[in-house]
């Protein structure tokens, strides 16, 4: 007998994407997984639960801009020195709706604009 819930659960295309222009050019942002999520937030906590600012950020950004329409990511793990040297306001406001996207934040709580 077939688990039709079940079925319909796993099949759903349930992760969010939007696209944004920032940087002069448009990316797409799109949420994690709850696995990709859960190892994020894994390697920018410690063992105390304190977040890692400093990697929180480009973090984001590595895990969550893809080239539109495709599965390519924009950046690696390598760019994460280089990202950490980019505009916190633009940062901030793409951070942020990856982390929305990705379920780790919510609306309320992410800091959009430094200006």
């Amino acid at each position: 007998m077939s688990n039709t819930i079940r079925d319909t659960i796993l099949n759903a295309e349930d992760i969010p994407s939007e696209l944004m222009t920032e940087w002069g050019v448009e990316f797409e942002v799109r949420g994690m997984t709850a696995g990709a999520a859960s190892d994020f937030l894994a390697a920018v906590t410690d063992e105390k639960g304190n977040m890692d600012r400093a990697a929180w950020g480009p973090g984001l950004l590595i895990a969550c801009l893809y080239q539109p329409g495709t599965d390519e990511k924009v950046f690696g793990r390598a760019d994460a020195e280089a990202l950490a040297r980019k505009s916190a306001a633009t940062s901030v406001k793409v951070a942020g709706r990856a982390a929305i996207l990705s379920g780790i934040m919510g609306e309320d709580e992410v800091v959009e604009d430094f200006e």
